[in-house]
């Protein structure tokens, strides 16, 4: 299955996390392809590059030089338009996708057409480097864990909403239908550097739950790092400046074809009528924003003057949702990951993560290995 499947990693200056996945999809003999997207600056483009030729003796490894000022989102949507097999999957540069699940998820979507995307168990881990070749794993937290497998699109978003985003940017997924959402996104001008990407993500995550159902095995899958030179990516702090950064930005624009989109989507897959359609792109919409839209969400509720029952596929319905959540900040808190899991877990010979994350712990720190598992494993 692995030969229908490509990787697709955008990387900029970080070439020792590039070494460190190539090493490790080598060591696990993944038989897919992997596309790089380099928009490093010369010196760490050439360590990449050589990097990449010493990993082509054992994978099927492209590397593409993109310019130094190529964002994030440009860079996938270039790399998509390269892919030839028929699923593809987004990786980071510093992130694991284990091999066998990603087996298991090609082989579920190619018995399932009414699934848009397929993935497992993802994980946070924690680490702190030591050098450029080894790193201490501090902790483990867990990933977004809800499946949205509802035949309804509109239940699929009340479940969105209400229990979080859905974790199919890092999903394996049709090519085709993948690089059309991307590219749409980015035509709608969702695509620039200075909102990180999230308004693009997200947009493009409710159009495939709209489209699909997701599936979510309970397998070890992504194993995506959380380290010091990304600490503020983690931090509270950080989400309060981004979420100030985006109440000022104009949305007079770029939002409302954001939700033209949802909304026709919604009129396909759903069979919603053009008004109840853009209503429900709009619920969703706020309910996303977060925390500083509150006032917005629930000025909403009082106007309407909502009664108990509402119609089914209205505004109200997943309004009222909404409401059921106890604080929007929450929501935040479960897509960073919230609960902890020790490490002794993974690290358990026992555990059914074990020979999943050994593979990956071992690339992070061979000082971790020499000690910690061995005493799991006798």
């Amino acid at each position: 299955m692995q030969n229908k499947l490509t990787i697709v990693i955008p990387t900029k200056n970080r070439s020792r996390f590039l070494g460190k996945l190539l090493q490790y999809h080598s060591g696990m003999n993944f038989g897919g392809t992997i596309l790089i997207g380099d928009a490093s600056d010369p010196l760490e483009y050439q360590k990449g590059k050589e990097i990449v030729e010493s990993a082509q003796q054992k994978l099927k490894v492209a590397h593409y030089q993109h310019t130094t000022n190529t964002s994030l989102i440009e860079g996938i949507n270039l790399l998509l338009a390269e892919v030839i097999t028929p699923y593809a999957v987004l990786s980071g540069d510093d992130d694991f996708l284990v091999p066998g699940e990603l087996d298991r998820c090609v082989q579920f979507l190619e018995q399932n057409r009414d699934y848009s995307c397929a993935c497992g168990q993802q994980t946070y881990v924690f680490v702190r480097r030591l050098s450029d070749t080894s790193m201490k794993v501090d902790r483990v937290t867990a990933g977004y864990v809800m499946n949205h497998e509802n035949a309804s699109a509109m239940q699929r978003l009340v479940e969105y909403v209400s229990h979080g985003r859905a974790n199919n940017t890092f999903s394996v997924q049709r090519t085709d239908g993948m690089r059309e959402r991307w590219r749409k996104a980015s035509d709608i001008g969702l695509d620039t550097t200075k909102y990180h990407g999230c308004l693009h993500e997200v947009s493009v995550n409710v159009v495939s739950l709209i489209q699909g159902k997701q599936k979510k095995f309970q397998n070890l899958y992504h194993a995506m790092l959380r380290h010091n030179e990304r600490i503020e990516a983690t931090s509270v702090s950080w989400d309060i400046r981004w979420i100030e950064r985006m109440a000022k930005w104009d949305w007079s624009k770029e939002v409302l074809q954001m939700l033209d989109w949802w909304a026709v989507e919604l009129m396909a897959f759903e069979k919603l009528e053009k008004e109840k359609a853009y209503d429900v792109a709009e619920a969703v919409f706020l309910s996303w924003m977060g925390s500083f839209i509150t006032d917005c969400r629930n000025s909403l509720f009082e106007k309407n003057n909502l009664a108990p029952k509402y119609r089914k596929n209205s505004k109200e319905y997943i309004l009222q949702s909404l409401k059921k959540m106890a604080l929007v900040r929450r929501v935040w808190e479960r897509v960073r990951g919230g609960k902890k899991i020790s490490l002794s877990v993974f690290l358990d010979k026992k555990s059914m993560y074990f020979e999943d994350f050994m593979p990956i712990y071992r690339e992070l720190t061979e000082q971790g290995v020499s000690q910690e598992s061995r005493k799991h494993a006798q």
